[in-house]
């Protein structure tokens, strides 16, 4: 039956009008990606897929007495600091790579270059794991790339020279791991590095993001569309943007889900080696998704790609072939992969966002599972901040102040061993002061910096004897007293371990000696005084006397002249108390004429 000509009529301009909304939504987002790109942002979607910080499964700090480290993963949650030696020897440099746990190597029947997608099984065509490739202003990590390292100083913060070489240290050896990876995996590759600072008047600790990076652009001589006009006045493929904070923190990465004119960028922290981080993060912005959350996820993560950069921030992660695939290395998937994602097939991005408020919970919790240790205290962003205690599968025990993620403030550390130390952390560090006990029954009660006992100190021995005064790089330096346990004292300067520099050493007996050390030895100028009352005041070379100098003896008899390993040797002259003399040449402590 035909269609009534008035009902079609008014059906037509109904249809007109819904195609008209549809045509002015389109035309919006085409113009600068508002509508993909808040959706994006307002679910939280750039800093669930690119969150960043690694959660290792174990700490282990070095054992009392030198035994041997256990590999660290890398990391915010690290508890960072290594066990002091019990002596007067530095400790242990401190952490190893983890061990590489698999090789991951590009598939041997990959097609390289990137950029479509495989004929996928439509099963596959919605993972959650997938819908992140070539989106974004940087589709693909592929051909000439500028990354342009910006960084931000407030008026409470400020960058030295140093800290910034550091990191360009740690990026180029980044770099250049990813420049043989790139090579592994047939892709033409060319990073160019470039450095700018920027000062921005918000507070970087309190301000969100949003609040500062546009400020941070302008100060560093950079557009609010700073990639794309990167991107065509430096004639490259893609620019992102790296923001460094002279903070504690945890270092994500902004990506759009679509298109906008906004630069993608990611964030760093001063804590950051510049080189652990480095790639994780880079690879968001080109697509990558993280592997070590929610558990389900990083049980899958470990069984197929348990090396990957995705999985750990360690410095010698590999580039897996999901990864691979997502930044646009390969075109094909590796069989690993495609496992991976049917096995992931299930996860939704609900499912996501709900782990991810789980993974980056703030408030306080009660043993809280991070790898294989227990946390309970509080949280900000799935990182321990403020007070908490940790108690790790070793049977090390923390407890007192954190800041994400790192020990920081006062706290008592109990290692296995027995070993305790007591006093100020600073991101991860004994730093300030603080009282360290060996098992051995050592005690150590002082200033430490970064580790290492350094400044004012007092180290006593479970023996016997202890020793007090200034401390440099874990040993004695500077002025102070060692006493021993046999009842000698010394008393002055010392460099590096050693009595070195003016001072003064008693003897149980009596006898003391007054002047020059080198390396704990009589050396150079000094006075030595015998119990008998005899004295020597002239040159030592090794704890001898050798070069010019005077010895009184107590019967009154003088000699002045020259010496050799503790003799009269050369020119001298004998002094008699009776008035007599013999001057001449001296050899073996001998007169010879």
């Amino acid at each position: 039956m035909a269609v009534p000509t008035k009902n079609r009529k008014k059906g037509g301009f109904w249809k007109g009008l819904l195609w008209l909304v549809v045509a002015v939504l389109v035309l919006n987002a085409c113009v600068d990606g508002a509508i993909l790109g808040e959706l994006a942002e307002n679910l939280g979607l750039d800093r669930f897929q690119s969150s960043g910080s690694y959660v290792p499964d174990d700490d282990v700090l070095q054992d009392d007495g030198g035994d041997s480290d256990a590999d660290v993963p890398g990391g915010n949650q690290s508890s960072g600091e290594n066990k002091p030696s019990s002596g007067e020897n530095k400790p242990s440099s401190g952490e190893n790579k983890p061990s590489s746990g698999g090789s991951q190597k590009p598939a041997s029947n990959a097609t390289y270059g990137g950029g479509s997608k495989p004929n996928l099984p439509s099963s596959l065509k919605n993972n959650v794991y997938l819908n992140s490739k070539d989106q974004g202003i940087s589709a693909t990590f592929t051909g000439k790339v500028l990354i342009t390292t910006v960084f931000v100083s407030d008026k409470n913060t400020n960058w030295t020279k140093a800290e910034m070489d550091k990191i360009k240290a740690g990026h180029k050896t980044m770099t250049d791991a990813i420049y043989k990876e790139a090579k592994a995996w047939g892709v033409k590759l060319e990073l160019i590095l470039e450095y700018r600072t920027a000062s921005v008047t918000q507070n970087l600790a309190t301000a969100d993001h949003n609040d500062w990076y546009k400020s941070a652009l302008k100060s560093a001589g950079l557009t609010e569309t700073a990639s794309t006009d990167l991107e065509n006045e430096r004639k490259v493929k893609e620019a992102p943007i790296f923001f460094y904070l002279d903070l504690t923190g945890r270092a994500f990465a902004s990506s759009m889900q679509g298109k906008s004119s906004r630069p993608e960028y990611a964030v760093f922290y001063s804590a950051d080696s510049g080189a652990a981080n480095y790639r994780h993060e880079l690879y968001h912005l080109f697509g990558a998704k993280d592997f070590y959350y929610p558990e389900a996820v990083e049980a899958l993560g470990k069984k197929y790609f348990s090396n990957s950069v995705m999985l750990s921030a360690a410095l010698d992660a590999e580039t897996d072939p999901l990864t691979a695939y997502l930044i646009g290395w390969t075109d094909k998937l590796s069989a690993d992969a495609k496992t991976f994602l049917e096995e992931t097939n299930w996860i939704t991005k609900e499912y996501l966002k709900d782990e991810h408020a789980k993974e980056t919970y703030t408030g306080y919790v009660e043993n809280w599972k991070i790898g294989t240790a227990t946390y309970t205290g509080y949280l900000v962003d799935g990182v321990q901040q403020g007070q908490g205690t940790m108690i790790w599968a070793d049977g090390r025990k923390y407890t007192g102040g954190w800041d994400y993620g790192r020990l920081h403030g006062k706290g008592k550390m109990i290692y296995a061993s027995g070993a305790w130390y007591e006093g100020a952390f600073k991101q991860g560090k004994l730093h300030g002061t603080g009282t360290y006990v060996w098992a051995s029954g050592n005690r150590y009660e002082g200033q430490w910096q970064n580790d290492h006992r350094q400044g004012q100190g007092k180290l006593t021995y479970a023996a016997g004897g202890w020793y007090e005064g200034q401390w440099s790089d874990d040993k004695p330096n500077g002025q102070g007293t060692m006493v021993w346990e046999n009842g000698n004292k010394y008393v002055g300067q010392w460099k590096d371990g050693q009595r070195t520099g003016q001072g003064k050493f008693t003897y149980k007996s009596g006898a003391r000696y007054e002047g020059a050390f080198v390396n704990g030895k009589f050396h150079g100028t000094g006075t030595y005084y015998w119990v008998d009352g005899t004295k020597y005041t002239g040159q030592w070379k090794e704890n001898q006397r050798t070069g010019t100098g005077t010895m009184w003896h107590t019967n009154g008899d003088r000699y002045e002249g020259q010496w050799k390993d503790g003799k009269r040797h050369g020119q001298g002259t004998y002094f008699y108390a009776s008035g007599g003399q013999k001057a001449g040449q001296w050899s073996e402590g001998k007169f010879v004429g």
